[in-house]
């Protein structure tokens, strides 16, 4: 992107993303504006790569067969590996 003067920050974001291929979504966690609405843009982005990608590739790397949700809580892993105390 040439450098240039910008006064409108949410315009030169926009022309930013749209010159490297990306999406501008201007959100504000503190007003909590467009944040859901990021995050749901973003998974669907995702889930739409993921189904067009071969298995193996970079965007989808191997993975077990099924839909598989792990979820570790590091604290309760950590307590049970001591062994005393």
């Amino acid at each position: 992107m040439p450098s240039t003067l910008c006064l409108d920050a949410a315009s030169c974001g926009a022309r930013y993303a749209q010159s490297v291929g990306a999406v501008y979504i201007e959100t504000s966690a503190k007003l909590n504006r467009n944040v859901d609405q990021l995050f749901l843009d973003l998974t669907r982005r995702m889930l739409a790569n993921s189904k067009s990608s071969k298995p193996g590739s970079p965007a989808m790397p191997q993975r077990p067969q099924g839909n598989t949700l792990v979820i570790v809580d590091d604290d309760e892993a950590a307590k049970s590996d001591k062994k005393c105390c």
